[in-house]
């Protein structure tokens, strides 16, 4: 087994759900204890019992997939859609930058859902990658949509003139945004690229055989 082409797949749930799962879990402790209470945890976390380990895991997963829900009702509105060109678009500017020779009449794109799951049957290196990209986006997401409430809660649990957490998370919003927005593009161009690159080969094929 090609262990750089299974990971991705096989972790989706590692990366996407208990990860940012954790770190928001871990983000509510410090806002409630403050952050030498969470280095304590940190440090007590060592001895925990494998047990505690597995209910803290699963813990981890259950709040990134109920937060995931909200994310992937996001990700398919208008709303995120239109603040970005869509993959027909960036196909059809590939085709005129990069001088790729398609008939564009005959080229139809389909929803990305498709164009993603083809890839990954199809050419399955490129579909680990962008399977990766994927879950590391919605790593992102998900950790943007778990930190809004945490930022409330940490204005109305916290003192205001307590600062520190509020400006942690601000901060830690931020970069989640610019990340997110860079991660988004990386999955979108490279889903595009893909499927282009294949199409081109699949019409070369076609014109051989004729």
């Amino acid at each position: 087994m090609n262990l750089s082409s299974s990971i991705p797949q096989l972790f989706y749930d590692l990366i996407a759900r208990v990860i940012p799962g954790a770190i928001l879990l871990g983000l509510t402790f410090y806002i409630l204890e403050g952050s030498k209470k969470l280095v304590d945890g940190f440090k007590a976390g060592c001895s925990l019992s494998f047990s505690s380990i597995l209910g803290i895991l699963f813990l981890s997963y259950v709040v990134g997939t109920l937060l995931g829900g909200v994310w992937f009702l996001i990700l398919d509105s208008k709303l995120f859609k239109s603040k970005g060109k869509n993959i027909e678009d960036i196909i059809t500017d590939q085709i005129k930058t990069n001088k790729v020779y398609i008939d564009t009449n005959k080229l139809k794109t389909p929803e990305t859902s498709f164009i993603y799951e083809y890839i990954k049957i199809f050419n399955p290196p490129a579909g680990a990658r962008i399977a990766k990209l994927k879950a590391e986006r919605d790593m992102c997401g998900i950790l943007i949509i778990g930190t809004v409430p945490l930022i409330i809660l940490a204005i109305f649990v916290r003192s205001c003139l307590f600062l520190e957490p509020l400006i942690v998370l601000m901060i830690f919003l931020a970069t989640g945004i610019l990340l997110l927005k860079h991660l988004n593009e990386c999955f979108v161009n490279s889903l595009s690229n893909v499927w282009l690159i294949l199409h081109s080969k699949d019409m070369e094929n076609r014109k051989r055989e004729i």
